[in-house]
């Protein structure tokens, strides 16, 4: 494993953990499309300090981002979509099983 390491076959190690023990059941992936071209580095910024968005991607195709997010109830859910409405709009669509 260490030689594995030192070539850089192995970058790191994973932590399985269940959200939903500790209340995070509210489990949603979101398009963001930003209004301006120019917002794009001040919504990275926005996402990076908001714990709750645990994995975004930018994309070519339909939207800008598509970010995974899980938080504790549809209310904390609707106060972060209230926030990415100043970058631009969004779509969300809710986990309801998670097959793999």
């Amino acid at each position: 494993m260490r030689k594995l390491q030192d070539a850089g076959v192995i970058e790191g190690y994973t932590l399985r953990w269940n959200p939903e023990k500790i209340g995070l059941s509210v489990h949603a992936f979101v398009t963001v499309f930003l209004k301006s071209s120019n917002a794009h580095q001040l919504f990275q910024s926005f996402v990076q300090e908001h714990e709750q968005v645990v994995e975004m991607h930018r994309v070519s195709g339909e939207g800008c981002y598509w970010m995974r997010v899980r938080v504790g109830s549809p209310l904390d859910l609707n106060e972060l979509l209230d926030e990415i409405l100043s970058y631009g709009n969004y779509k969300v669509s809710l986990s309801i099983g998670q097959i793999k």
